[in-house]
């Protein structure tokens, strides 16, 4: 029945080691998450910037950096089923059928 704000301060009362549980609206909006790399932003196919998770790992001498966004969705569809073996007819079919 307590907020999370009233748990933190009773246990930074306390002496007790503790961090909040946040969801993930909350984790993005930190700054310090932003500054150690765990989130960046790189353009889309239209050159609109979007925010992307950062590289997870960190190299002396070759430092690492996200590069792409994730696929819009259906962007390889009909490369996908082509090469499972379904011919454009079949593909064009299910997309009308509202199946993909």
């Amino acid at each position: 029945k307590r907020s999370t704000e009233d748990w933190c301060l009773a246990l930074e009362e306390a002496g007790v080691r503790y961090a909040p549980v946040r969801d993930y609206a909350q984790v993005v909006a930190d700054n310090g998450g932003w500054a150690n790399g765990y989130f960046a932003e790189v353009p889309d196919a239209d050159g609109k910037p979007q925010r992307v998770v950062g590289t997870p790992i960190r190299m002396s001498r070759t430092p690492l950096a996200p590069a792409a966004t994730a696929p819009t969705l259906g962007e390889h569809t009909d490369e996908v089923l082509a090469e499972l073996g379904l011919d454009a007819e079949t593909r064009v079919r299910l997309r009308d059928e509202g199946t993909i």
